[in-house]
């Protein structure tokens, strides 16, 4: 089991979470135009407690479509925790996705979320050579594992 920062989604908001960690906008920039995964295995590093998932265009039948080798034709990965929908942007609406990243599918109906495993979608991104930097993984890990465990400033009396 991997170690982590001992803080569960539900404890600590994960949408909250993400929106106060201090990505920068090149953050934001690199894990909605590629590294989208890497930001989810981040996420997944600090809280075992979530899913993972691939979004996929999707057929007319309900189906993910595939490649010609048989591989999932993904455009964003996210992280899942209950009815949530997580990514660099903090919770995000699935409507809103599809419209983001499925829009240029050629014969697609919308899409779809497939739940994968973080050594699923850690080789899904490895395979192609550009959607996965270990650099941007530890980092982010880090980024949000300090954010999980800083502790809000006490409350002060206005009075000595």
């Amino acid at each position: 089991m991997r170690e982590t920062c001992g803080m569960s989604a539900v404890e600590g908001g994960l949408a909250r979470l993400v929106d106060t960690a201090g990505f920068s906008e090149h953050d934001r920039d690199m894990a909605t135009s590629g590294l989208c995964g890497t930001f989810a295995l981040a996420l997944k590093a600090v809280f075992e407690d979530i899913r993972l998932a691939l979004l996929c265009p999707r057929s007319s039948e309900g189906h993910p479509l595939r490649t010609t080798d048989g591989g999932l034709q993904w455009r964003h990965a996210v992280a899942l925790h209950g009815k949530d929908i997580v990514d660099i942007d903090g919770r995000v609406q699935f409507q809103d996705i599809v419209a983001n990243y499925c829009w240029g599918a050629p014969s697609s109906a919308g899409g779809i979320l497939v739940e994968v495993t973080e050594t699923e979608l850690t080789e899904i991104l490895k395979s192609d050579r550009k959607s996965y930097d270990e650099g941007y993984l530890r980092r982010w890990s880090e980024m949000l594992a300090l954010a999980s465990t800083a502790q809000p400033e006490p409350v002060r009396s206005a009075t000595p």
